[in-house]
């Protein structure tokens, strides 16, 4: 079970709301990254750890909440580490400090403006998601991505469920997909 999912869930539904009340404060995906991550990072608690390299150990204050976190050979914009790892009183790590560490939650986010289209690498987050939470050994619990359009979309409504911002709700152990236009909000379960 995600321990934070609810938290995202939240905050996900307040990035939403802003978007929808003033969509040109976004004028590019890293806007959107900044905005999550400033919304996430004081929700999700520190964790106070002892992390065994060859300097001198020293307790620190790390936070769960990474963005362009690498997991492997990918970034992944913004992730809540799986808390477990953290929770031993000297945490070792893997090669690089604190990096590819299983995820508890994933966040891709897509921004479209008027004049380009997205779909392309919204699909391609989804499929790298899946990929590793089916393939890689769990590396990832629970995904989700998101595309924010600034033209309206029609969407398929057989494919997708049309959602009022405050309805949302994310399902854990499986990948969400949200697309977001101005006015609309829409979630597929993967």
């Amino acid at each position: 079970m995600n321990n934070y999912l609810n938290q995202v869930q939240e905050q996900i539904k307040n990035l939403i709301q802003n978007y929808q009340d003033n969509p040109f404060n976004y004028l590019n995906e890293f806007d959107l990254h900044s905005e999550l991550y400033q919304l996430l990072k004081p929700k999700i608690p520190t964790k106070k750890i002892h992390i065994k390299t060859e300097l001198p150990n020293d307790d620190k204050i790390f936070s769960l909440v990474r963005a362009q976190y690498y997991l492997n050979t990918s970034l992944i914009d913004l992730a809540i580490l799986e808390e477990s790892k953290f929770l031993n009183e000297i945490t070792e790590i893997n090669g690089n400090p604190l990096y590819s560490e299983k995820i508890d939650i994933a966040i891709e986010l897509k921004y479209q403006p008027f004049n380009v289209e997205q779909y392309g690498g919204f699909r391609a987050d989804i499929s790298k998601l899946e990929a590793f939470m089916q393939y890689d050994g769990n590396a990832i619990k629970t995904g989700v991505v998101m595309l924010f359009s600034q033209r309206s979309l029609d969407i398929t409504k057989s494919y997708w469920i049309d959602f009022k911002q405050q309805e949302i709700s994310l399902h854990g152990n499986k990948v969400n997909a949200i697309i977001v236009d101005r006015e609309n909000t829409y979630l597929k379960i993967i």
